[in-house]
């Protein structure tokens, strides 16, 4: 794809910024942008810096939520071990093991309401 729009951007400034420029009776600018539309590559209209930028834009927001919601999957795994041993205490009658898996679970959520809303927020 990116090479695709690199030669597509390379033939817009041999053309001096037109698509319509021809080469030996024909429009290499123009036949390659109908060649790409309608493809996965011409699903991305903006090209040039902005291109650049939104791209980078989608992969780094891609890689935050593909990270947090990681973490946020490891926590509630950690968190559902906690609750499997609290309810192993409270059948043994620990109460003091039983209101230190309290506190866990209690710290655990206020980490994943973070994480949660950490999701929630649209960069763009």
């Amino acid at each position: 794809k990116n090479c695709v729009w690199g030669l597509h951007d390379l033939l817009i400034i041999f053309g001096c910024g037109t698509e319509t420029a021809t080469c030996c009776g024909h429009t290499p600018a123009k036949s390659l942008n109908e060649m790409a539309s309608g493809t996965a590559i011409g699903g991305m209209m903006v090209m040039g810096e902005g291109g650049v930028v939104l791209i980078g834009h989608q992969l780094l927001k891609k890689g935050i939520q593909g990270h947090m919601e990681k973490r946020r999957s490891s926590i509630a795994v950690h968190r559902a071990w906690v609750l499997m041993e609290r309810a192993r205490a409270l059948e043994d009658g620990d109460k003091a093991a039983v209101a230190g898996y309290d506190e866990n679970i209690r710290e655990l959520d206020e980490v994943l309401s973070a994480i949660d809303e950490k999701l929630k927020v649209r960069l763009m």
